[in-house]
């Protein structure tokens, strides 16, 4: 099974990095080889920010997207053929599936409705990218309230 993490990065690095996503990409394959160096973990936790559990959790039910729970972290998604797993953690989500077709179909559409800047990256696989795009990001990196009070 290929397997995937999503990570929720903040808006104004995702802005930045958009088009150096290579240079994401190899930080957080260093982050993830390294979990416990503190240096890493502080910019990881720097960059990204906290997935929507409930949220993600709730769209996934309406859109009647057939799911089992397996225990507190793991879900099953199943389709007619395949089935794919997802682990969901605070700030990345883990998918592991046999090719992407599943993930496109089932999870991506949900996930993009989170209102955050998703950037995938394949664990056992050399494919990353962005699930955001970049017009989206830059809408949401233009939008700014004032209080003028």
């Amino acid at each position: 099974m290929l397997q995937y993490q999503i990570f929720a990065i903040k808006k104004d690095f995702a802005y930045h990095y958009y088009y150096k996503g290579d240079i994401l990409y190899r930080f957080i394959q260093h982050y993830v080889e390294n979990k416990h160096c503190e240096d890493f973990s502080k910019q990881y936790h720097y960059i990204t920010r906290d997935i929507p559990e409930n949220v993600f959790l709730s769209n996934l039910k309406q859109k009647n997207i057939n799911s089992k729970v397996i225990d507190p972290q793991t879900i099953q998604i199943s389709d007619t053929h395949q089935r794919i797993y997802l682990q969901i953690h605070k700030r990345h989500i883990t998918i592991y599936c046999p090719s992407l077709i599943e993930p496109e179909k089932l999870i991506f559409p949900v996930l993009r409705k989170l209102n955050r800047h998703l950037f995938v990256v394949g664990i056992n696989v050399q494919e990353y990218g962005w699930l955001t795009s970049l017009s989206k990001i830059e809408d949401m990196h233009h939008q700014e309230l004032y209080s003028f009070h």
